[in-house]
């Protein structure tokens, strides 16, 4: 089984007991809270992102936490309540309507472009073929690659409910009912993000990876443009 992201192969938070304190790390607060998961939260302060500290969400039989984060009333691009509930369930806003067939059929593949950006603004990373804003088209490294996922994907025949997914479930979900070449903007909550260290979008450079890492437990802000659909295989 692929490792979950925090470090040690190990789900967020399992086995420590949930953390009761608000802010900043305190040294005895440090002590129970792993290496990744105080470089996530000094790096979520240190980049003036303003969430509270993350707190457990449930346990379930292992111990394992599901983490949490309070979600911003306003980010780079103005108000969250802006936002509207997508197909999915997820909180999408929409940044440019496509056209055709909505995404997606079941056992239909979706190829994405994608961006990552804090609440504050700063590009973590994009793929090569999404559009480079103002002062980001010499961005250092390599960029990542596109996506190609089933949104709906099929099991002999059944679809794929809670199963593990190589993409993230804020992109897999966020994409449902966009149209081709529709841009949307996704509010992705720690939960709907990486718990696999190989979940995709994943920057392709170090350091971009690191960064992504070291705040995967913030609120973060996916933009995606659905290029295109390949429809389902037919059976013969």
């Amino acid at each position: 089984a692929a490792a979950a992201l925090g470090g040690g192969g190990r789900a967020f938070g399992a086995g420590e007991p949930p953390p009761s304190a608000v802010g900043g790390a305190s040294e005895a607060l440090a002590e129970r809270l792993s290496r990744r998961q105080t470089l996530a939260l000094n790096g979520a302060v240190a980049a003036g992102l303003g969430i509270s500290l993350l707190l457990p969400e449930r346990a379930d039989a292992g111990g394992n936490f599901e983490p949490v984060a309070v979600v911003p009333t306003t980010y780079f691009g103005g108000n969250v309540s802006d936002f509207s509930e997508s197909e999915g369930g997820i909180r999408v806003l929409e940044l440019r309507e496509g056209q055709g067939e909505p995404c997606c059929a079941e056992g239909a593949e979706a190829l994405v472009e994608w961006s990552i950006r804090l609440r504050n603004g700063l590009t973590i990373d994009a793929s090569a073929g999404f559009p480079r804003r103002s002062g980001e088209a010499d961005m250092a490294g390599t960029p990542g690659p596109a996506l190609r996922f089933a949104a709906r994907p099929l099991v002999y025949g059944i679809r794929g409910v809670g199963m593990r997914s190589d993409v993230i479930e804020a992109v897999r979900e966020g994409v449902l009912g966009m149209r081709p070449n529709g841009v949307r903007r996704i509010l992705t909550l720690p939960k709907l993000g990486w718990r696999y260290a190989d979940q995709q979008p994943m920057p392709a450079d170090e350091d971009r990876r690191s960064m992504l890492v070291d705040n995967k437990l913030s609120v973060l802000f996916i933009e995606v443009k659905l290029v295109g659909v390949q429809p389902p295989p037919v059976d013969t």
